[in-house]
This record gives structure tokens, sequence and C-alpha cells, in this order.
């Protein structure tokens, strides 16, 4: 079997959090259940090869990674209710990756899927039916709408106006993004064939569990531990261990359901802490299909409701019009875009992190014109009052002027060569030349990826 994918475990397990499979703590009991001796190749194969069945269930949110409080950053100032609202992902990504939160996950089909992200104060909703999608937040009563079919109708529609326009403009490089187009259609059409094994394994801890263990060899122990309950189900547990010193990943332990080969929970150890730095799985589970009412979603009464499709081309336009406006600076073109660099993967299995090269002075310029931004709205009464965190870039109110050079300062390291944000699966290494190094390794590590 070939090397494990690691270098994907982190973002691939927040992805499962945000779309429903959760960093978890299960309902797992203490009890012991005697089930039938199975390998670890069998096991593995049973996650493989397991029927995709319509559920519904909970999942309860622990994570574990050393990080500060992010609610601030997630949802702006404004207390709780605030800290609930954000229904883009890096949202719930920063809601998810700290503390304890619950999710209701409902799956009729490769077709119907729903999500909530239930909080005290207030509700996130992530509803897909058919082609229609809603993400709502009952905490500023806004619902955004996304016409599947549209979308890809519009995409479409400009790129080939688009592909029109390079065709007279150099027939050259028309004829090469036509083969590029091609090429990438093809592949996006065997990953949708792969895809119906599982057409909605992203819900599940399955997914996960699938990309840790696909691929294990002779860097990974791979094992039989002892059996459990999940979820009130019995449950064998594979458990993944590196051979890979230079990793900050312990274990993987995997739950996977005697019955039906579904994976009800997913837990990854850090090697240098003793309570586990995620955990995703099932509180309970029900696998019978869901009522198609839940799929069904109309925005309660008073809701501000956007159309995504729309408020993105009125976006592009408004943009389009404000480069135009006389002393106003011109929005990057495709020939003064600076080019953006390959990603560089170094290393390999579990020790592999990945290399990017960051366009400083865009980054620069966009947090300047933020903190200036944050400085005009910031009213005098705001900025007057005491709050005891003057030097703590997260404390609460203070999302609206947050200083990037402190938010920076606060949550890194100096070291040799840049600055170091560390958690207990992951670390990132942001170079003094502009370079982003990010794999579950040590610093160390990543300073001598960086070279």
């Amino acid at each position: 079997m070939a090397a494990v994918n690691a270098r994907w475990i982190v973002p691939v397990a927040v992805t499962a959090v945000v779309v429903g499979g959760g960093v978890a703590a299960s309902a797992a009991s203490d009890a012991t259940p005697d089930l039938p001796e199975v390998s670890a190749e069998e096991l593995l194969v049973r996650v493989h090869d397991a029927e995709p069945t319509p559920f519904s269930g909970t999942v309860r949110t622990v994570a574990d990674l050393g990080l500060p409080d992010l609610g601030a950053l997630a949802g702006g100032a404004g207390g709780p209710e605030a800290e609930a609202q954000g229904t883009d992902p890096a949202s719930v990504l920063m809601r998810l990756a700290s503390g304890e939160n619950q999710l209701r996950v409902w799956v009729g089909g490769p077709e119907q899927q729903r999500v909530s992200l239930l909080d005290d104060f207030a509700e996130l909703d992530v509803v897909r039916d058919g082609d229609e999608v809603w993400t709502y937040s009952s905490a500023d009563d806004t619902a955004t709408r996304y016409d599947l079919t549209a979308i890809a109708e519009r995409a479409e529609t400009a790129l080939a106006q688009a592909q029109a326009d390079l065709e007279q403009a150099d027939p050259e490089k028309a004829a090469e993004l036509a083969r590029e187009l091609e090429a990438a259609k093809a592949e996006a059409e065997a990953a949708r064939a792969e895809a119906q094994d599982s057409p909605y394994a992203d819900l599940t801890p399955t997914e996960l569990a699938r990309t840790l263990l696909a691929d294990a060899d002779q860097t990974t122990e791979v094992a039989v531990g002892d059996a459990q309950v999940v979820a009130g189900r019995d449950a064998y547990t594979l458990t993944a261990t590196p051979r890979d010193d230079a990793t900050l990943v312990g274990t993987v332990e995997v739950a996977v359901d005697a019955e039906t080969g579904l994976v009800l929970q997913v837990e990854v150890g850090a090697r240098d802490q003793a309570d586990p730095a995620f955990v995703t799985g099932f509180t309970d589970l029900d696998l019978t299909a869901p009522d198609a009412d839940v799929f069904a979603f109309s925005p309660p009464p008073g809701t501000t409701v956007v159309d995504a499709l729309e408020a993105a081309e009125d976006a592009a336009a408004q943009a389009e019009q404000d480069a135009d406006e006389p002393g106003t600076a011109p929005g990057a073109t495709e020939g003064d875009r600076p080019d953006v660099a390959e990603p560089v993967v170094h290393g390999e299995g579990w020790s592999t992190a990945v290399e990017l090269e960051l366009p400083v002075e865009e980054l620069t310029a966009a947090a300047d014109q933020a903190r200036t931004e944050a400085a005009e709205t910031a009213t005098t009464e705001e900025s007057a009052a005491p709050t005891g965190d003057e030097g703590n870039p997260f404390a609460e109110g203070d999302a609206q002027d947050l200083n990037p050079t402190a938010m920076l300062e606060q949550l890194t390291t100096e070291v040799d060569g840049g600055r170091v944000f560390s958690t207990a699966l992951l670390t990132v290494l942001l170079t003094d030349d502009g370079r982003l190094l990010v794999g579950p390794v040590d610093a160390a590590t990543l300073q001598s990826y960086a070279g």
C-alpha cells in the first residue's frame, strides 16, 4: 500500500467539521462489545466499500489544538450572538477550530443534505435540496440562496466569452487554454465517477477516515484495537500510528460500525499531548431516511434574502464602475498581476509540508486598507472606552479595529528566518522573504524545508 497523504490531515479534518463530520466527543460507551475478529486490511475494505445510507444524527465538536479564542475574529464584535453569525467557510472554520460545538446532520442522498450548527444564542444552517443551496444565520437574520444550475450556466457563459476574446487576441494561447480545460474536465469527470461510490461521504467522518487510511504503507503501523460502542452502535477500532519521528501526529483511531462499515468516529491524537487534538463522530445516529420536508428551506419572515449570483454580479459591476471613476486606481488586470508560483511539496508521508509563495505587497496593502477603514468607522466613544484588554487583539468588542501586525505578533513566535505559529497538529512558518510553509511537523523541520 502507498504512503498516507498526511499533509491533508488537518485541512480535511476541519473541512469535515464545516460540512458536518465535526470534531466530536462522541457518545462512546465504556462497554466492550464481543465482535468477530477481523484484520486491519478487512476493516479498510469495509470502510471503502460501505454502502451510502441516508441518515440523521448529532455531532458534538471539541477541538483541543492549543489555539486562542477565535470567536471575535469569526463573528466580529458584539458578544456571543455576533460570534455565531458568520456562515462563510472562514468564520465557521474559526468557530470549530477551538472549543466545543454541536451540529445536527441530515442526509437524504447525494443532493439532499442539511447541517445545522447549534448555539445557545443562534443557529447556522446550510441546506441543499437538488440544485438549490441555502445558508442561513439567525443571528443576523440573513439567508443566502445559491442556484447551482444558474451559477454553472453563468460560469460557462463567462468562460466561453473569455475564450472568444482570447482567441481573437492570441489564437495560440487560446488553443493552449482549450487543451488545459479539456484535461481539467476529464479529471473532474473521473473524480465525479469515483465519488459515486460514496456520493455524500463529505458529510460524515467517513471521508476523513478514507483520506487518513487510504494509502497506509511502511510509514504507518495499522492495527485493530479494542471494540467499542459509539452512538449506541457496536464498532471496531482501527488504529494508524506513524513511524515518522518528525510528524506531530501521534495516532489516528477510527471507529467502524460493525454492521454497515460506516465510520462513526475519528480521533486524531497529537504526539506531545495526552488528550486527543481532534475527535470526530456521532453522539446519536439514526440510519433511516429523513423526511423530505427537512430539506425544504423557507426563510423565516423578516429575513433578509440574498441571491448569491446576483450579489456577485452586482459586486463585479460596482468594481468595474469604481475602476472607471476619475481618481480611482484601476484594478489589477491579467497583464499586471504578479505571477504566483506553484505550491512546492517538501518531505513525504506524515512529515509532508506545502510551501506557498505569498503576494506580500498585495497582502500588506490589504492590511493597511483594512486598518484604515476600521479606524474611520470606530466611534470616539468606542475608542475611548476602557476594556482592560488593550494589549489583546482578540478582546471582545475589538474586532472592528483589529491590528494585523499586533495580531501576527501575538499569534506567532519569532524564529531564525521568519515567524512560527504552532498548534498540536500543525505548524505554520511565515518566512521573512514572503513564503508560507504548512505541515504536521515541528518548526525546526519547516525551517529545514525553507532552506
